[in-house]
């Protein structure tokens, strides 16, 4: 009569991999030909990946495990109280991590070891508020960012945009500093989860912190959403129906950076790159080309813009000019243009903007001179020009579009007739996600 030990080493695997994780563990202390089947790594790898999304042996702060089934028993005891939460937060935070590896070292060395389990219990006592799930869960990973006199502004985890001469950047604050921060708000108990600083571009504020002048990412403890939160005024970070979770926000703006809709980028005034806001594909940024000049348009919703008051809205709208490689004009060069020529350097004399509101009726026409003050002068090879303005609106939608005018060679020296080149119709819009 067949017994149990009859059966081959894979109907074995086959039925403890259907096993429990508690239960395969206890199956592994009867024999010894049982422990080998059971703690086959194939196996808790499945198990690791199934539950946290886990390919590698380490643990939850990137230390190194000796195998699969001790990597899922570390991550099962840390945070395997938070299940399927726990595994979003991996991913999210993955894909932080492989964009500062990959793109900004320097950032990925401002964050800090997460959190345990007994910092955050001891900030909920502070507090007198249990936390929201995601947002401990957050903190287990990395407990915010830290820095030192060698770190810019610059630095800051949840980017940086500047208009006219504010500059803007948010940085992951310790689990510390979340608990000295709390405050309430209404009927809101709020946590700060980023925190801001304004900034001059053209002279540095050394310090980060929390200001209700600054630009700040909190979460209602009550609720768990999330809010953006400056000049004593709060608006949803989560410009959905029935608004949303830290979670959420965290794990949408991990896809704008692996995906490229967010990019590093240098502010020349501070002398270091950061993480821009600016968006650098669509539908947050479109182009258009005209006889070789390339007009790029990005637009940012300010919900928290002092100027912002009743029913208007306030967008940021970045401007990028730049003048295209000879082969890139020739083959942007529409056949209805005849004889192609390139050329070899530009000037921008005027602007001239329809702004239309959500059913596209024009509610304003600006003409002018120059932009924010300057005539960019575009030379073939040189770097592009890009500026930042503002502009307001009655409504949460509405349209712009316009052209500007250039001149071939310079205004002081022009070696051909000035021409318009068009922008192509944008959207102002309120995202789904505010950060």
């Amino acid at each position: 009569m067949a017994t149990i030990d009859d059966l081959s080493e894979p109907l074995l695997a086959k039925i403890f991999s259907s096993l429990g994780p508690k239960d395969c563990f206890v199956a592994s202390c009867v024999q010894r030909s049982w422990k080998l089947i059971a703690g086959n790594d194939s196996l808790w790898l499945d198990r690791c990946e199934k539950t946290w999304s886990v390919t590698e042996m380490e643990d939850h702060q990137r230390n190194n495990m000796p195998s699969f089934m001790a990597t899922f028993h570390r991550w099962d005891k840390e945070v395997g109280k938070y299940g399927a939460l726990a595994g979003r937060a991996h991913i999210a935070w993955r894909m932080i991590e492989r964009f500062c590896q990959q793109h900004h070292p320097t950032m990925l060395r401002t964050l800090r070891p997460g959190a345990s389990e007994e910092d955050l219990d001891e900030v909920e006592k502070t507090v007198n508020h249990p936390l929201p799930e995601s947002f401990r869960l957050l903190y287990r990973f990395h407990d915010g960012q830290t820095f030192d006199g060698s770190m810019s502004l610059l630095h800051g985890l949840f980017g940086w945009f500047g208009v006219y001469d504010a500059l803007h950047c948010t940085a992951m604050l310790p689990i510390a500093f979340v608990a000295k921060a709390y405050v309430s708000y209404g009927d809101r108990a709020l946590a700060f989860f980023g925190g801001d600083t304004i900034s001059s571009r053209n002279r540095q504020n050394e310090s980060w912190g929390i200001s209700l002048r600054a630009r700040n990412i909190c979460v209602d403890v009550k609720t768990g959403f999330v809010h953006v939160m400056s000049f004593r005024r709060m608006q949803p970070a989560v410009y959905k129906p029935g608004g949303g979770g830290i979670m959420e926000w965290f794990e949408a703006y991990a896809d704008a950076l692996d995906t490229g809709y967010f990019k590093l980028a240098e502010e020349a005034g501070h002398g270091a790159a950061g993480i821009s806001l600016i968006p650098r594909r669509p539908p947050g940024q479109v182009s258009m080309i005209t006889r070789g000049v390339r007009v790029s348009v990005s637009v940012i919703f300010l919900p928290d813009d002092p100027l912002m008051s009743g029913r208007r809205y306030t967008f940021a709208y970045s401007i990028r000019f730049e003048l295209l490689s000879e082969d890139e004009q020739r083959e942007a060069w529409p056949p209805s243009a005849g004889l192609f020529y390139p050329l070899s350097s530009v000037q921008l004399r005027s602007r001239h903007w329809v702004i239309r509101n959500a059913a596209s009726q024009v509610e304003h026409v600006v003409n002018g001179e120059a932009v924010i003050g300057e005539y960019p002068h575009l030379t073939f090879g040189e770097p592009s020009f890009e500026y930042q303005s503002c502009t307001h609106q009655e409504e949460p939608e509405g349209f712009m579009e316009g052209h500007f005018r250039f001149v071939e060679g310079s205004l002081a020296q022009p070696t051909g007739p000035e021409f318009d080149v068009h922008c192509p119709k944008f959207k102002l819009y309120v995202p789904d996600y505010i950060f």
